[in-house]
């Protein structure tokens, strides 16, 4: 029981230290938001680790920059962060993270489809967190379209297929490297349950 927790932990430290390194391979863009991999690498945390050890890695790689650290995109850290322009897009990993990996037990189309419904909350908590610091008032629909258009929309697509990218990626990763897999799991019986299916038609 102490081997596992400590694997766990070991897991959760890899993913949100890796988070770490993916934000830095940004492009600064106008609004005050950045086009990284770091929806890439929060969607991996949860299809390798699965809903809540994904969802801790993210909290850990939160804390980290919430704590001054350079984490964030561009090496930033500190509250003004979160609090700041891209701060909703951030605190919407949380979420992203947790349903991408509450996906890995499930078929394909299912674990796409649970990724791209983290994806949209975290855009929507992006554009919330973003209206509200224009001045706008939050169900000002109009004000949120304005914003949905500027930060949102335009990264849809790079967003949406960086999380798609992410579940194959996780078979990946655990197969060439095992340590990466859960406890309790082994290197024949991956993360995402897709690969299971292919190996159960295979054996057919």
């Amino acid at each position: 029981m102490h081997h596992q927790k400590t694997r766990l932990l070991t897991h959760v430290g890899t993913m949100a230290a890796l988070t770490a390194v993916l934000a830095q391979l940004s492009v600064p863009l106008p609004g005050g938001v950045a086009l990284t991999l770091q929806t890439f690498a929060v969607a991996l945390c949860g299809c390798v680790l699965g809903p809540l050890p994904g969802a801790a890695a993210v909290l850990a790689y939160l804390a980290l920059g919430l704590c001054g650290f350079p984490v964030f995109a561009g090496f930033r850290g500190g509250p003004d962060v979160l609090l700041g322009p891209s701060g909703g897009f951030l605190w919407g990993f949380l979420i992203l993270a947790a349903l991408a990996g509450a996906g890995r037990r499930h078929t394909k189309p299912l674990s796409c489809l649970l990724g791209l419904l983290g994806l949209a909350a975290c855009h929507f908590l992006g554009v919330a967190q973003y209206t509200v610091l224009r001045g706008a008032p939050f169900r000002d629909a109009a004000a949120l379209w304005e914003s949905a258009v500027a930060i949102s929309l335009p990264f849809w697509i790079k967003d949406a297929a960086s999380v798609l990218l992410a579940i194959p990626m996780a078979e990946v990763l655990c197969r060439r490297l095992p340590w990466l897999l859960p406890a309790g799991r082994s290197e024949k019986n991956p993360p995402c349950s897709y690969a299971r299916e292919k190996e159960s038609a295979t054996d057919a």
